[in-house]
């Protein structure tokens, strides 16, 4: 029982943490970044109106708890959005409501979204607040600016004046939200990155070499999977949101992340009983965490913003211990598997009879 077990945890590892790296954490489609995008006025401001820059720049957020509605005008100033005591209403005839559907606008626009045409108002929630991808707030190009690539350690304005024009109540009252995008260059990496060689080098020896090397293994991966988890709920609860649409983004951020900390489960049962299984398994648990939670997100350490519920020290303070522990994780345990201890049970893959 105990080889079938130990052989699907490892399966559903490699399958879960090889898909992983592939793409970077993300928050709205926004990673690490070194663009700051800053709302710095609402003019004229209207009691009960709020205009916010949320996800690191990635959307706009608009609340309004007024008696009166707020239009929000699309690209070629046509109406896009209402928003008021009513709910949340979309113009489908406005070729905003197709473009910002992602961060990078590539959703096709119908051939009847047509800015000159009469709007064609959908009820889309009966909320106050509206929260949509505005392309005239970030960088739209895959490419750092021109400016930044010149010159990426020095602060650039990339747009100084952007502007979001709406207008409020029956008279159409001209309200504009402004602000600015800025390059910001990030701090260097190398304290971290010195903090992750250290660990794993000496992490690595120091559970190799202690006398209960079992526990110190336990320690070490109990340790990666509860920095993961504080990961992954920075990650989930930085989009904006109910509680309940936060806990319902944790699962499908950890989605890739749960099948692995369920092998990291396993290696700890298995490690209680001094089984070299239990080193094993977390070889392959810390290899895949380190991977999925440290290395798809390692620009935080060295980009100046990052979406993240909590300051960003703290993200950087989370990948870093996901791969100084990871790394410390697999190479004790590797260590283990070659000096096998006297104490320690056999694994069911060295070939010797296991009981269970």
């Amino acid at each position: 029982m105990r080889r079938i077990l130990l052989t699907l945890a490892m399966t559903f590892a490699v399958l879960m943490g090889t898909a992983g790296p592939a793409s970077a954490h993300s928050v709205a489609g926004v990673g690490g970044t070194n663009l700051r995008t800053r709302l710095k006025t609402v003019v004229p401001p209207v009691d009960g109106l709020t205009v916010k820059v949320i996800e690191v720049g990635s959307r706009l957020e608009l609340q309004n708890t007024a008696k009166e509605e707020v239009l929000v005008l699309g690209y070629d100033g046509e109406p896009y959005l209402r928003v008021g005591p009513a709910g949340v209403f979309q113009n489908r005839r406005s070729p905003a409501v197709y473009l910002n559907v992602s961060r990078m606008g590539t959703t096709n626009v119908p051939p009847d979204a047509d800015s000159a045409a009469a709007p064609e108002w959908q009820k889309v929630s009966g909320d106050h607040v509206a929260r949509w991808h505005d392309h005239r707030i970030h960088w739209m190009n895959s490419q750092d600016p021109p400016a930044a690539r010149r010159d990426p350690g020095r602060e650039h304005v990339i747009n100084g004046n952007w502007e979001v024009k709406l207008r409020y109540g029956p008279q159409a009252i001209p309200v504009v939200a402004s602000g600015d995008l800025v390059w910001v260059p990030g701090p260097s990496p190398l304290p971290w990155i010195l903090l992750i060689l250290l660990s794993t080098v000496g992490g690595g020896l120091l559970i190799v070499r202690s006398r209960n090397w079992a526990r110190a293994l336990s320690g070490t991966l109990a340790l990666l999977v509860l920095v993961d988890v504080f990961h992954n709920v920075g990650l989930a609860f930085a989009s904006a949101g109910t509680t309940v649409e936060h806990l319902g983004r944790f699962v499908v951020t950890s989605v890739l992340a749960i099948p692995v900390w369920a092998v990291a489960v396993l290696a700890l049962r298995w490690l209680s009983r001094r089984d070299l299984d239990g080193a094993l398994a977390a070889n392959f648990a810390a290899l895949f965490i380190a991977l999925l939670g440290g290395l798809s997100d390692v620009a935080v350490l060295y980009r100046s913003q990052a979406p993240f519920a909590f300051p960003i020290f703290f993200v950087r303070l989370a990948v870093a211990l996901t791969l100084a522990l990871g790394g410390a994780a697999v190479v004790g345990s590797g260590l283990l598997l070659i000096r096998r201890p006297e104490d320690a049970k056999p694994s069911v893959l060295s070939g010797a009879p296991v009981p269970g």
